[in-house]
């Protein structure tokens, strides 16, 4: 069995999704992540309101498939 390296993880990905679907991915991943580390560095803290409980209750609820994601 051949070992698992990351050209061989990239290979396979590329394979799976096409190459020019797989870069674009990756492009854009990165470009969010700087984008969210620019943001980060500006404000110089994390509003931590955005990522409570209650706001995801209130997008769930506001979803289609809400039924299916309620506790």
């Amino acid at each position: 069995m051949q070992d698992l390296t990351f050209t061989t993880l990239i290979a396979v990905f590329e394979e799976i999704f096409g190459r020019g679907l797989f870069w674009a991915m990756v492009v854009a991943a990165l470009i969010v992540t700087a984008l969210y580390l620019f943001v980060l560095i500006r404000d110089r803290a994390v509003s931590w309101k955005n990522f409570s409980g209650h706001s995801f209750r209130c997008l769930s609820e506001r979803l289609p498939l809400c039924c299916l994601f309620r506790a």
